[in-house]
Formats: C-alpha cells, sequence, structure tokens
C-alpha cells in the first residue's frame, strides 16, 4: 500500500507552533543555565515568575508549592507556541538565515511589550529579569523558531514533491 510515510503539506500553524515549543525548550534550558551562573539568584527564579502568573505574585519570591512548577510549565509552553506560531508568519516562505534574522527581531520585540509593557502593571515580579540576557534569550528563542518554520515547511514540501510519480 504504502510507506507509512506522511508527506502531506505540514500546516503552517502545526509548524509554527513546534517552531515554537522547541524554541522554547531552548530558551528555557538558556535561561535555567544562566540563573544558575548568576550570583544570588535562585536557578528556578523565571519559572517560579512564570508560575506566579497564574498563581500570585508571593510564588514569583520562590515560594513554591509541589504545582508551581507544572504551571510554570504550561504558561512556558502555551506562550512559546503561540509565538513561534506568530514568527511563522513572519517568517513564512523565506530562506533560513533571513528567518532567523526576522525571527530573532520578532523575539526582541517581544521582549521589549511583555516586560516593558505589559509587566509592569500586570506581573511587577518580572522587573528584576528585564534586562541584556533576556533580551538576547528572547532575541535566541526568535531565531530558533524562525528557522525551525521554514526548515519543516521546507522538509515538508519536499517530502510531498518526492512522493509525486
Amino acid at each position: 500500500m504504502g510507506s507509512g510515510r506522511w508527506v502531506g503539506r505540514l500546516h503552517p500553524a502545526v509548524a509554527g507552533a513546534v517552531a515554537g515549543l522547541v524554541a522554547g525548550v531552548v530558551y528555557l534550558v538558556t535561561q535555567l543555565a544562566l540563573s544558575a551562573l548568576a550570583p544570588e539568584t535562585d536557578t528556578f527564579a523565571p519559572l517560579y515568575r512564570k508560575a506566579a502568573m497564574l498563581m500570585g505574585g508571593e510564588t514569583a519570591g520562590g515560594t513554591t508549592t509541589s504545582g508551581a512548577f507544572g504551571i510554570a510549565l504550561l504558561i512556558h509552553f502555551t506562550l512559546a507556541a503561540a509565538f513561534g506560531r506568530l514568527i511563522e508568519r513572519a517568517v513564512r516562505a523565506r530562506a533560513p538565515l533571513l528567518a532567523a534574522v526576522i525571527g530573532a527581531a520578532v523575539g526582541v520585540l517581544l521582549y521589549a511589550v511583555n516586560f516593558h509593557v505589559i509587566a509592569p502593571s500586570a506581573f511587577p515580579w518580572f522587573a528584576d529579569a528585564a534586562g541584556a540576557i533576556t533580551a538576547v534569550t528572547h532575541a535566541l528563542f526568535g531565531a530558533v523558531a524562525g528557522v525551525l518554520s521554514v526548515v519543516l515547511a521546507r522538509a515538508d514540501t519536499e517530502a510531498a514533491a518526492a512522493a509525486r510519480p
């Protein structure tokens, strides 16, 4: 019958969400590693801040409950998938290098909006995280999501073309 291999075109929303999830892992690992290197900073501070978005500001200070990490990861990866979709729209059908540049720019824009427009009024506990390292990790997120979006779309298009008689 067939090879069992799916060769249809990957829906752009799926490509963007997958790219965002992978970029979200890269971002989170980088953030946690940099937090571990910073003196007098809790390694898991980025997760506490995210959990506090739903659990309340007191969670941002490092007081954790058994569900705080799960809540933080749910928030993080939901936003990563949504932002990945946004970046996919910005980089669709571009060359990978250009997708990386555009994605990085979108990542920095997301940083600016999230940390300098939304957070000061809605989530003030993010104030201490608004800096160069967080801006750079947002650029990294955007670059990874951008490149992966176009690579996923291209690989899928090439697979579909190869399967045609």
